[in-house]
């Protein structure tokens, strides 16, 4: 199952994601992947900013719940 985010005014220039859950623990499952092949496993208050026009994908949680917050960079 894949979905994509569509910005029909402007696009976000950077994401900044802080997790309140960490994998393995909280949830399984839901683990951020870049186009460069790094794979980052949440853990509770870790921060990532990234350039939003990066390729990623986020897994599909698998079991508990994933607590996090989003912000977008215009």
């Amino acid at each position: 199952e894949k979905k994509a985010l569509f910005y029909p005014n402007k696009i976000p220039k950077f994401s900044l994601i802080i997790y309140g859950s960490t994998y393995g623990k909280d949830f399984l499952g839901g683990k951020i992947e870049f186009s460069d092949g790094t794979v980052i496993k949440p853990e509770r208050n870790l921060c990532i900013f990234f350039d939003s026009r990066e390729a990623h994908y986020v897994h599909k949680i698998k079991s508990g719940n994933r607590k996090l917050i989003l912000m977008k960079f215009y």
